[in-house]
């Protein structure tokens, strides 16, 4: 459950509700506590939500796939992302060839 909702719940309301996220900013992690910190000092001191992460993700991944590829063309970028994997904030994740969906853990969060 993103921060800021459970925030508007207040502490009594929220207390003791499991959710499932594709990221939390608690994540235990060289990757993420270097991507919070950085988030962290850009932003105020606010913390990434799983949308904030979602954005860096697909924004590295177009770097990296576009790297791979070595061009811009569609065909070749299309080409490049399959299969490619990246460390993340959130953790592994990896591009399906088959169908170019992302495959990623998932957390339970309270």
């Amino acid at each position: 459950m993103e921060i800021a909702a459970v925030q508007g719940m207040g502490p009594k309301v929220a207390n003791g509700i499991v959710s499932v996220s594709r990221y939390i900013y608690t994540l235990d992690s060289p990757r993420n506590t270097a991507f919070v910190t950085k988030y962290k000092a850009a932003s105020k001191g606010e913390v990434p939500s799983q949308y904030s992460e979602s954005s860096y993700a697909a924004g590295y991944l177009l770097v990296k796939g576009i790297e791979k590829a070595g061009s811009v063309d569609t065909d070749r970028a299309i080409k490049a992302f399959e299969g490619i994997q990246l460390d993340l904030p959130s953790g592994m994740v990896t591009i399906r060839p088959g169908d170019h969906q992302a495959l990623h853990d998932k957390y339970i969060i309270r």
